[in-house]
């Protein structure tokens, strides 16, 4: 008596459905880690980067944990005169 019959087995298809399945994965978790790092995972490393800070550190220094600015705004200011009080009087030059 043979319980298993000799049946023929197509281990290609096999094959391509484990390789569509580890792609799909690996494209999920791409997916998953990129949309952690935009969004809450966003919070816990500006944490990290903030415990990192000391005080006179270098702007080198925090630009390397922080990144570019997002904006700067540069402004310069030259005292003209000053009254008899005691405030400056300043204009934007």
């Amino acid at each position: 008596m043979d319980f298993l019959p000799n049946l023929k087995i197509d281990t290609r298809l096999n094959v391509w459905t484990l390789t569509a399945v580890l792609t799909a994965l690996y494209t999920l978790s791409g997916l998953v880690r990129g949309w952690w790092h935009a969004s809450l995972g966003k919070r816990r490393r500006l944490i990290k980067a903030y415990r990192k800070l000391a005080t006179y550190v270098r702007h080198d220094y925090v630009e390397g944990l922080f990144g570019e600015p997002a904006w700067e705004h540069k402004q310069s200011v030259k005292a003209c005169s000053a009254d008899e009080s005691d405030e400056a009087v300043l204009s934007r030059g």
